[in-house]
């Protein structure tokens, strides 16, 4: 796939210059990036925070600029640097997209990027509210704290997607149900189909070790237990050579005693 874009849309301005973004947004968005670059690894998927996005047909040269975004076939090069991504002939859409919001951008991340992302063919976008104090008001604020839609093929029209039993609205960008939950719902957490939390590369890493210790931990336990058995048995057998000696040289004694009384004594007396 052909990474390279258009010189014009690396030094392009367009209404997605933002404010700088609260700790809690940021969050989000790492968390998520994290988690998700643990999903993919292996495979080639690439995973970009904030890089302008080009390729809406009504507006070919304005750029969004999504806080997160997963492009299935593109590998990431750690010497290049990523600035834009164009959808064209050769640059498919990203398959995924996530907005945390802001104050200054969340009636844009709602109403507007929907109908641009579903223009440029993205199968799936969520959008999040992350903050102590939700920024989302009126209708939207009513819809919780995480908004997911889903690009119908035979349309091409994007639909909302709905919560599952558990809330959790299904990607299958991700094959993850996403939910927000943690205290006051803030805390953005995917889920595999089995319903076991999807991890962030650290606490995964973290679960690894952890494993390995206590995998060493039960390993020394296995081998002190059968060290112990070991020596416990060795001990039982010197006791019973012990007993044995013991039990001789008693028998030895009372054939001495009873050859001294009875000098025709014989030992197959005492079959």
């Amino acid at each position: 796939m052909d990474t390279q874009t258009r010189p014009i849309y690396d030094h392009a301005y367009g209404e997605e210059d933002e404010m700088s973004q609260s700790d809690l947004h940021n969050w989000l968005v790492d968390y998520m990036a994290s988690v998700i670059k643990l999903l993919f690894a292996n495979q080639v998927v690439g995973i970009f925070k904030s890089i302008n996005l080009f390729g809406d047909p009504l507006h070919p040269i304005t750029p969004k600029s999504p806080d997160l975004m997963v492009i299935g076939g593109l590998l990431q090069n750690p010497h290049h640097e990523y600035i834009s991504y164009y959808i064209g002939p050769d640059n498919a859409p990203p398959r995924f997209l996530l907005e945390a919001a802001s104050e200054s951008t969340w009636v844009n991340d709602l109403a507007d990027k929907p109908q641009v992302y579903q223009r440029m063919g993205v199968p799936e976008y969520f959008a999040a509210d992350p903050h102590i104090d939700p920024v989302w008001t009126g209708m939207w604020g009513e819809q919780g704290r995480l908004i997911g839609w889903r690009l119908n093929p035979q349309t091409q029209l994007y639909q909302r997607i709905t919560p599952d039993a558990h809330g959790r609205l299904w990607g299958d960008q991700l094959q993850s149900g996403l939910i927000m939950e943690g205290i006051g719902n803030r805390q953005l957490h995917l889920y595999d189909v089995a319903g076991n939390l999807r991890l962030t590369e650290l606490e995964h890493t973290t679960q690894q070790t952890e494993a390995e210790q206590q995998q060493r931990l039960a390993a020394q336990a296995l081998a002190q237990t059968e060290r112990q058995q070991r020596l416990a048995a060795q001990a039982l057998a010197q006791t019973e050579r012990q007993q044995r000696l013991a039990e001789q040289q008693r028998v030895e004694k009372l054939k001495e005693m009873l050859r001294r009384f009875n000098p025709d004594f014989k030992e197959e007396d005492l079959q």
